[in-house]
């Protein structure tokens, strides 16, 4: 009976082992745009229909990759909406038979499959050994741009926020680098942590607080005041100790299913 119950205990720590780790021969490039697609839909404002338009995760049963997908959903939905964004720009007519087929296009190119095979276990041969490393303070310079000042009222100056992939500050970062992978990593750790009530979002509401009470003694105008309290929160929330430690924790967790360093 202590053998049988060994050999479920093990079998079951194999099981959620191996439905956690995707290596690149296991990957079929050929299979993203079934993998991912293009949702369009509409609706009414002020009399007036509007199309909506993006890009979304499809399930496939039976299927290890999709498996994986589902299982580590928001670094995906991270990558696919950056480069939905690219491939709408400027498109006001969001046809969906149009979007679809640019949107598959960019999907299927080694650039796309290089930034999804980094968000998985990658080379079997290779797993002590990953090519590509970030920096600690990289890893913050990214998540920090996730904590984006982005509105403010004209009756009493209140700043507002947005935490989220469309609506951030990743974009005003200032490097040649790409960081696509560690923004998406960062998505993911943040908002998995954000369920569970982090203080590094208490840390970002009182210092937010306390950087827009501080620089009304200085203010100039709306915007000028909005620009200046998101810098500072951003900044802050480079050195916020409690976000790092959520960002490396979360990291060392999932060290077995994402194919680059941070040290």
């Amino acid at each position: 009976m202590r053998n049988l119950t060994s050999l479920l205990i093990g079998s079951l720590l194999c099981l959620l082992s191996c439905r956690d780790k995707l290596y690149k021969d296991e990957i079929d490039k050929d299979k993203f745009c079934q993998y991912f697609n293009i949702k369009t839909g509409h609706y009414v404002a002020d009399g007036k229909s509007h199309k909506t338009a993006s890009a979304e995760i499809n399930k496939i049963t039976n299927d290890k990759v999709s498996a994986f997908i589902q299982e580590h959903s928001r670094r995906f939905e991270y990558i696919i909406t950056k480069i939905f964004t690219s491939v709408a720009k400027g498109d006001k007519t969001f046809d969906s038979s149009s979007l679809n087929s640019r949107f598959c296009k960019a999907i299927s190119t080694d650039t796309f499959y290089n930034y999804f095979t980094l968000l998985t276990s990658g080379d079997r041969s290779q797993r002590s050994n990953k090519s590509l490393s970030f920096t600690v303070p990289e890893l913050m310079r990214v998540a920090s741009r996730f904590f984006m000042c982005d509105n403010i009222s004209e009756k009493d100056t209140a700043i507002g926020y947005h935490i989220c992939i469309g609506i951030n500050g990743i974009a005003e970062l200032e490097t040649k680098r790409d960081y696509t992978v560690l923004e998406a990593f960062c998505f993911e750790a943040i908002f998995t942590s954000l369920r569970k009530k982090s203080k590094f979002i208490d840390d970002f509401n009182n210092f937010l607080t306390k950087a827009s009470r501080d620089n009304k003694e200085h203010f100039i105008d709306f915007q000028t005041h909005l620009t200046t309290v998101k810098n500072i929160c951003y900044a802050f929330m480079e050195k916020d100790k409690n976000l790092e430690n959520t960002l490396m924790k979360y990291y060392n967790q999932n060290i077995d299913n994402i194919n680059f360093k941070i040290e």
